[in-house]
Order: C-alpha cells, then sequence, then structure tokens
C-alpha cells in the first residue's frame, strides 16, 4: 500500500510496506549489522533497476513516445530509499516534461500560436529542433534567439501506470534481491574478508 513519504525524509513520491519477513530472515540468518546494510544497499539498487525497466516498457507506448531511451534518461532519477525502523521504502521518480519533438505526432500552427495533440500554445509557432524534428517554441525574449522548445507534462499519466501496475510490485522485488544478497553473505561468506582476502 503507497502513502506520502514522511516530511521527515523530504522528496518520495510514494512509500511501501515491506514484508514481515524482513526481520524474520535477518534473524534466521542471523545476519549481522554489516551484512544487513551492505544487502539492503545492494537490494535497493538493482530495486531501482528493474523499476526503471518495468517503467519504460510501460510508460513509452503509453505516451506514444519516438525513443525510449528519452524516457529512461529521465529514469535515471528514479532512487530508493529504506527507512528500516519503520518497514518502508521510499520511492522517488523523476517525471519533468519532456519537449514536444519527443512525442510521435505532428505539430501545427493556427492563427496565434501552436498546437500539438490536444494541446495549445498560444503565441508560439512551428519549427525544427536540434536533432531536426519539428517542434513548437516560443522566443524567450523580444529578440529572434534564444529560442525555447515547449513541454507536455508526463507526470500524471506516468503516475498512474507507476501506482497501479509497476509499485505494487516494489515489495517483492526488493525482497527477492535482499533476501538473495544477504543469504549469500551470511551462508557462503560472499562479500567477507579472510586473512585480507576478500570473497567476491
Amino acid at each position: 500500500m503507497s502513502r506520502p513519504w514522511s516530511r521527515r525524509i523530504r522528496g518520495a513520491d510514494v512509500t511501501l510496506d515491506l514484508e514481515a519477513d524482513f526481520d524474520r530472515v535477518i534473524k534466521e540468518l542471523k545476519a549481522d549489522e554489516d551484512d544487513v546494510r551492505k544487502a539492503m544497499s545492494r537490494a535497493l539498487r538493482r530495486t531501482a533497476t528493474t523499476l526503471r525497466v518495468m517503467s519504460s516498457k510501460r510508460v513509452v507506448p503509453e505516451l506514444q513516445l519516438r525513443k525510449a531511451g528519452d524516457f529512461r534518461k529521465r529514469l535515471k532519477q528514479m532512487r530508493t530509499r529504506i527507512k528500516r525502523n519503520h518497514g518502508e521504502v521510499g520511492i522517488w521518480v523523476g517525471l519533468n516534461d519532456m519537449g514536444v519533438s519527443k512525442f510521435k505526432g505532428r505539430a501545427s500552427e493556427y492563427a496565434g500560436g501552436a498546437k500539438f495533440r490536444d494541446h495549445e500554445f498560444p503565441g508560439a509557432f512551428v519549427a525544427k529542433s536540434q536533432e531536426g524534428r519539428r517542434s513548437i517554441f516560443r522566443r524567450k525574449h523580444e529578440s529572434r534567439f534564444p529560442l525555447v522548445e515547449q513541454t507536455l507534462p508526463i507526470k500524471d499519466r506516468a503516475d498512474v501506470i507507476l501506482e497501479d501496475e509497476v509499485l505494487p510490485d516494489a515489495v517483492d522485488i526488493f525482497m527477492k534481491h535482499f533476501v538473495a544478497d544477504l543469504r549469500a553473505r551470511t551462508l557462503y561468506g560472499v562479500g567477507k574478508e579472510w586473512n585480507g582476502r576478500r570473497n567476491r
């Protein structure tokens, strides 16, 4: 179940309750604090990577983006943070507006402005972007340059997909990575130092 993150930890979009098995697994494996900390850190990185892939596969076709890479760049800002005492994982997602040229479709002009899909941009005009694609621009000042490409919001539509189809799996993904890593450290000594040598 997701909800706003604690105000004391600012910036997260949602939090997810960890499974009750979290502390039980730690006790069963008799893991020390160092192993738990390292396993959590690695599991969080892997969870963020998995969520980025899942998000991209769903959001890119939904938003009709030209290139998946344009969206994946934004998801590099996705990160996770655990608040262990309360059994929660915080999820941050970077979903800033994207330039019109990033979307499939054709921009057109009308008297007094330009439009793309169902968005109108009064005072704007159609021109080619640096990548050679038609897009919508406004002049930043009264002079001819610089031009500012207009953007479309993606957060509201992306949030629905993330909330309904991606984030519900986040806890299971995290626990899978966490248990696997912690088991490797406690049972097989992965990451331990023995006689000055590190097992990898």
